[in-house]
């Protein structure tokens, strides 16, 4: 599960440090040890030595133990090596429950390379570009769709159903006001929305784009219900990666842009009031 402050802040905001403290093995990274080192500082269940001086792989090395003892049985036994000149962990061991049945054991070892290594991301679009299998194939969140309103519409690169290729990027406007409607072809009831929606593109007081987005890849299917493209429509295929990055969990969706390329609003599903709901929101894309 993916979690973002801005979508939902509660899960960050729990006692012991939010779920960006309790993923798994976090508590071996440097700067969770330093965390960990402070807390025992400051813990009267924790017994701390720091025994400077001792050699690792070449490298003077520092070692702090740490031993926590809780109603007079020790719970965890804590030894951290370090460089000594840089403070890096060098080699971590970690016992909890000594002596005990639930008695287990973590060790770590760390290593560093020469060279530099990547800089961080700056941007979802750039870690998507840089991990693309793992966004594609594990991404699950919990984003909804409703929440892009005042956002600019996410980048999408798709095939039209003309072998074509229509790309968007975030922040890019169009040339137009546009309604991005988000079907399933598969829904008994996607024939009559696409009718709905060109009566609502014929009635709107200015001009407004048409872009039908469908989940499938089959483009015969498609077009067996869309017919041919009228003036100002787009017709696309293979839009899941575009749900799952507009948050859309169900169908149809239709987002409203204006022409700057931001979200404007959202209507969710198809009800017997959406075609008097899009004319009314429409009329107000600018």
């Amino acid at each position: 599960m993916e979690h973002h402050y801005q979508w939902d802040s509660i899960p960050f905001l729990t006692p012991d440090g939010g779920i960006q403290r309790n993923g798994q093995f976090l508590d071996l990274l440097p700067r969770s040890l330093a965390r960990q080192l402070r807390s025992m500082a400051r813990d009267t269940t924790f017994t701390v030595t720091v025994t400077p001086g001792g050699v690792d792989d070449g490298r003077n090395a520092c070692t702090v133990s740490a031993v926590q003892t809780i109603r007079g049985l020790e719970s965890r036994r804590f030894s951290l090596q370090t460089d000594a000149a840089t403070g890096r962990p060098l080699r971590l061991s970690v016992l909890y429950n000594p002596g005990m049945l639930g008695e287990q054991e973590v060790n770590a070892v760390y290593t560093y390379a020469d060279t530099v290594a990547l800089p961080p991301p700056v941007s979802e679009e750039e870690m998507i570009a840089r991990y693309p299998d793992v966004f594609e194939n594990f991404r699950v969140n919990n984003y909804s769709v409703e929440n892009l309103r005042g956002k600019p519409l996410p980048s999408f690169a798709l095939p039209t159903t003309t072998r074509e290729r229509y790309c968007h990027t975030k922040g890019e406007p169009f040339p137009s006001p546009v309604i991005l409607a988000l079907l399933d072809p598969a829904v008994s009831s996607t024939g009559e929305v696409i009718g709905v929606l060109r009566s609502v593109i014929d009635r709107l007081p200015s001009q407004t784009g048409l872009i039908l987005a469908f989940n499938s890849n089959n483009a015969d299917d498609i077009g067996e219900q869309t017919g041919r493209a009228r003036m100002g429509e787009t017709h696309l295929i293979s839009g899941r990666t575009l749900a799952r990055d507009c948050g859309v969990s169900a169908y149809p969706v239709f987002i409203l842009c204006d022409s700057s390329g931001n979200v404007a609003d959202v209507i969710l599903g198809y009800s017997s009031t959406l075609e008097e709901d899009l004319l009314q929101r429409g009329a107000l894309l600018k």
